[in-house]
C-alpha cells in the first residue's frame, strides 16, 4: 500500500516540528494572561512581544504595526471594514477596487460595503491570473478610498506587481490592502518596498497553527476595531 502524499499546501500546511516545539511552553507552563502583571503574565507577554517582533522582521515592518488576529478572514475583514466608513462614503471617496480573483474573505466585505453606498469596481485578470493593469489604472482614481488585491494567487500561483499597484494607489491617495496569505514564507515580502498600507498574514499557510493570523497596519493608517472589548 502506498503512503499518502499531501499536495494541497496552498489550502493549509501541517505544523512544523520547530513551530510546535516553540509553542509548547505557552500551552503548558506559560499559561498566564499577557495583560496580567504577575510573573505568569509577564512570561506570556514576553512571548507575544517576541512573536510580534519576528512577524515585523519578516515583513520589513515595525513591531507596533503588527496586530494579531484569528486568521486570514479576520485580518482581511479588519483591513477592509476597519479602514473605510462602513456607514457610507464621505469626502467623495465612494469607490472601492477589488480584483475578480480575490478570496471571499476580501470580496465578501467589499460586497457588504457595496450595499452601503460604495461603488465596488471589479478589475479583470488575464488568462494567467494577472490583474489587467490598464483596468486597474482606470479604476484607481480620486474617488477611490481603498483597493484590495491579493499578492499571490492560491489556484494558479500568479504573483501580482504589488509595488506598481502601490504606486498607483499612492498617486490618487487611496489605501492599498494586500492579502498575502499565499506569499509570506514563499517569496520575499517587504511592506515598505511594496508601498502597501495593510497586509494580511496567515499562520497555517506557512507551517503555523490554524486560528493564528496577523495584519500589518502602516503607521498613520487608522483602522477601527471590528470586535469590541478587552482592548
Amino acid at each position: 500500500m502506498l503512503d499518502e502524499i499531501y499536495l494541497d499546501y496552498n489550502a493549509t500546511t501541517p505544523i512544523h516540528e520547530e513551530v510546535l516545539e516553540a509553542m509548547m511552553p505557552y500551552l503548558t507552563r506559560h499559561f498566564g494572561s499577557p495583560s496580567s502583571k504577575h510573573a505568569y503574565g509577564s512570561a506570556a507577554r514576553a512571548g507575544v512581544d517576541r512573536a510580534r517582533e519576528q512577524v515585523a522582521a519578516c515583513l520589513g515592518a515595525a513591531p507596533h504595526e503588527i496586530f494579531f488576529t484569528s486568521g486570514g478572514t479576520e485580518s482581511n475583514n479588519l483591513a477592509i471594514l476597519g479602514s473605510v466608513r462602513v456607514e457610507g462614503p464621505v469626502n467623495g471617496r465612494d469607490a472601492l477596487v477589488v480584483s475578480q480573483v480575490e478570496h471571499p474573505a476580501s470580496s465578501a466585505p467589499m460586497r457588504y460595503l457595496g450595499e452601503r453606498g460604495y461603488e465596488v469596481r471589479e478589475v479583470g485578470v488575464s488568462e494567467h491570473g494577472m490583474v489587467r493593469y490598464e483596468e486597474l489604472e482606470a479604476a484607481l482614481d480620486a474617488r477611490c478610498a481603498l483597493a484590495s488585491i491579493m499578492h499571490a494567487n492560491n489556484e494558479v500561483g500568479a504573483v501580482q506587481p504589488i509595488a506598481m499597484i502601490g504606486e498607483l494607489a499612492q498617486a490618487v491617495g487611496a489605501l492599498l490592502h494586500v492579502d498575502g496569505a499565499q506569499a509570506v514564507g514563499k517569496i520575499p515580502v517587504n511592506v515598505r518596498a511594496l508601498g502597501v498600507d495593510l497586509y494580511t498574514v496567515v499562520g497555517h499557510k506557512l507551517y503555523g497553527p490554524k486560528g493564528v493570523g496577523a495584519l500589518y497596519v502602516r503607521e498613520g493608517v487608522s483602522v477601527r476595531a471590528q470586535v469590541h472589548g478587552a482592548g
